[in-house]
């Protein structure tokens, strides 16, 4: 079945995009704004997920989080926002038959949250306690750990929560400045995927299109620089260490998109790839190991994941970094390349059954690019990856000048770790 979408403009500036799709009942509605971590001030880190939560404690309209969650419960309807270091979501999932009530929720809460003082107090204490709980635990606090020493100062390392002090430091004022100044019409994109049609634009014109214009936040552009590999220890009393193996990789404004998708497959990412089968299966070193691309407006992240035993860490590192070598020298197989993209396009048609993730796939590319690409087109990109292009991006990304490595758990010192790096070629 051929995707299509069409994109449309309120009069207030905001952007629509629908994303019909057949024989479904249900539709998403997700409310997507170009606003993340890195687009704070310092003396506002962590607003944008601080406000994510608020929008949730109630409204005019609907006064408490009970209320609100009563409704959309009501409606079977499947809901939550997420906030990244340049997006921050809010998504309700419901029948056809329910579209008009999620629309309306929606954009109660986007417009009109009441951002009670108690309830600010009341939810500051959760989410220290949230950045307690992902600083507590090396499986959640590795990540952290790994985009801290990757991007040093920079507020794209910043933690996307904010620390204890920042957070603490929030009230009604700031995080209501903040609000008013970014939550506004021009800045909004309104993506409805599913069994969506070109009249339901009557229904988003009536509940997002009044007046309002916001201010468009600029950010600090990150510049990666050559240096000597960036390594970063911390100590825990646990019994398996974590550790994030990452390198500089594509911004996605750059080309290319589909060969590392299917770099980071062959390399690892499922169950018959190279680092799951040397690591895990053939050495038994790890339980969990594997690799995935971050993209972001000017840079992105490579980076390599995987839960050893303190003694067997050295050697878990060394298997990686031969792996890393091996395909930059030797790149991979016509049968690696060929099974790699059935896995990507057959797992990609799998999931966009959900409108959660059709949304979520015309959403994040209306947000950043200036073409947006259905699905058949991004296949036929990923058809014609060549072995020889899949070679040459591991050769670019996989440079020794921009490794960085970082680990939680009972380690040696972090310059112990330098011998094994220098063995990437």
């Amino acid at each position: 079945m051929k995707s299509s979408f069409k994109k449309f403009k309120l009069k207030n500036g905001a952007n629509v995009l629908f994303a019909p799709m057949a024989n479904t009942e249900a539709i998403t509605t997700l409310a997507l704004l170009p606003l993340g971590s890195r687009c704070e001030k310092d003396n506002e880190a962590g607003s944008a997920h601080f406000i994510e939560h608020m929008l949730f404690k109630g409204t005019k309209k609907r006064p408490s989080n009970l209320i609100l969650s009563q409704e959309l419960d009501v409606l079977g309807a499947d809901y939550n926002a997420f906030t990244s270091r340049e997006y921050t979501g809010y998504y309700i999932k419901i029948l056809k038959e329910n579209l008009e009530n999620s629309l309306d929720i929606l954009a109660d809460i986007f417009f009109n949250s009441l951002f009670d003082e108690k309830e600010i107090e009341k939810e500051k204490g959760v989410i220290l306690e949230e950045i307690k709980m992902y600083e507590d635990n090396p499986l959640l606090y590795i990540s952290d750990l790994f985009y801290e020493t990757f991007f040093n100062n920079h507020p794209l390392g910043r933690n996307i929560a904010g620390s204890l002090a920042t957070v603490s430091s929030l009230n009604r004022q700031k995080l209501l400045g903040y609000k008013n100044d970014l939550y506004q019409p021009n800045n909004l994109w309104i993506v409805l995927a599913g069994a969506v049609k070109k009249s339901d634009l009557k229904l988003v014109e009536k509940y997002f299109g009044q007046a309002g214009r916001g201010e468009k936040r600029k950010f600090e552009k990150f510049v990666s620089q050559s240096h000597q590999p960036q390594i970063k220890v911390v100590q825990r009393q646990v019994e398996q260490v974590q550790l994030a193996l990452g390198f500089s990789s594509l911004s996605y404004l750059e080309p290319q998109q589909e060969t590392l998708d299917l770099l980071s497959i062959i390399l690892g990412g499922n169950m018959s790839s190279r680092l799951f089968q040397e690591v895990r299966v053939k050495r038994g070193l790890a339980y969990a190991v594997g690799c995935g691309a971050s993209a972001f407006n000017e840079t992105g992240v490579f980076s390599i994941g995987a839960g050893v035993d303190k003694e067997k860490l050295n050697q878990a590192l060394e298997v990686i970094i031969e792996e890393l070598n091996k395909i930059k020298k030797t790149g991979v197989s016509l049968k690696e390349l060929s099974q790699a993209k059935d896995f990507l396009i057959r797992k990609s048609k799998l999931a966009l059954e959900d409108s959660m993730v059709s949304v979520s796939w015309y959403g994040d590319q209306a947000l950043f690019l200036k073409k947006i690409e259905t699905p058949e087109e991004k296949y036929q990109k990923i058809k014609k990856v060549t072995a020889n292009q899949v070679k040459k991006i591991a050769q670019r990304i996989f440079e020794k000048n921009s490794i960085t490595l970082a680990m939680v758990g009972r380690t040696q010192p972090a310059e112990s770790f330098q011998r094994i790096l220098a063995k990437l070629k």
